[in-house]
């Protein structure tokens, strides 16, 4: 099944991404790292692992359709996860994303709020935040999640450090 998975990323991400398969989690740490050595772009696949463990992987790749890929796909993915697990804050928070990466932001409020609710000081969750709240005009809580946010989102989510550096620009000092 994982090379089914692996063949159709790479049609649909491969120009921009390279899709590697690991098969087990030790495997999928040093490649990822291998890969941040070189400053590349990649989607790891570890499909077969995380079916053997009965895993379900809809809440990763909501995340990754929003912040690579298909919006409308991320949105359905999110939808899915947050529907199986209504009260977990990282599924509100993937569709809060989703639905401000589809051009909701106004809708991703709620979620947001859901994301939010046990004042989680997730980095990757705050950025989110911060961008959805600057996306409906709402600075002040912007510049307040992006600083919550903090500099762990260079570790968290560094794919979004030139974009929180360019809010945080626009937003100017507090």
């Amino acid at each position: 099944m994982s090379q089914a998975i692996a063949r159709d990323l790479r049609r649909r991400y491969g120009p921009d991404f390279q899709i590697v398969l690991a098969s087990s989690g030790a495997e999928a740490l040093t490649i990822l790292a291998e890969f941040a050595l070189r400053d590349r772009s990649i989607a790891l696949i570890m499909s077969d692992l995380q079916a053997d463990a009965g895993q379900v992987v809809d809440l990763e790749m909501a995340l990754f359709e929003a912040d690579r890929g298909n919006a409308e796909r991320a949105e359905e993915l999110a939808r899915a996860a947050s529907e199986a697990r209504p009260d977990n804050v990282f599924t509100a928070d993937a569709l809060a994303w989703a639905l401000h990466r589809s051009g909701k932001s106004a809708a991703a409020l709620p979620y947001v709020a859901r994301a939010l609710r046990l004042g989680s000081v997730d980095t990757a969750v705050r950025y989110h935040a911060a961008v959805i709240a600057a996306a409906v005009g709402d600075e002040q809580a912007a510049r307040q999640h992006l600083d919550r946010a903090g500099p762990g989102l260079a570790w968290a989510a560094p794919q979004h450090m030139a974009a929180a550096e360019e809010l945080s620009a626009q937003l100017g000092s507090p």
